[in-house]
């Protein structure tokens, strides 16, 4: 939100890379394509539409971590 505010394309562009990434790595796509989005807006100089989507993927980060949550709390069988 800040880097937004202040209008810091960089950061932006920075932060929503690495975001893309972690959320790559635990398989959170409905975040990772979020994330992608915002970096390709940053990318591109549009950030009119920016504020939306710092709060989808806001919207989005409870719900995996949620998610997470319960994996640890009540793990899923294994496969035999």
């Amino acid at each position: 939100k800040t880097a937004l505010a202040d209008q810091n394309t960089a950061e932006l562009i920075h932060l929503a890379h690495s975001l893309k990434g972690a959320a790559a790595n635990f398989n959170a796509e409905p975040l990772t394509t979020l994330a992608r989005e915002l970096e390709i807006q940053a990318r591109a100089g549009e950030l009119s539409h920016a504020p939306e989507w710092v709060e989808k993927i806001e919207a989005e980060i409870p719900l995996l971590v949620t998610f997470y949550q319960q994996q640890i709390t009540n793990p899923p069988e294994a496969a035999i």
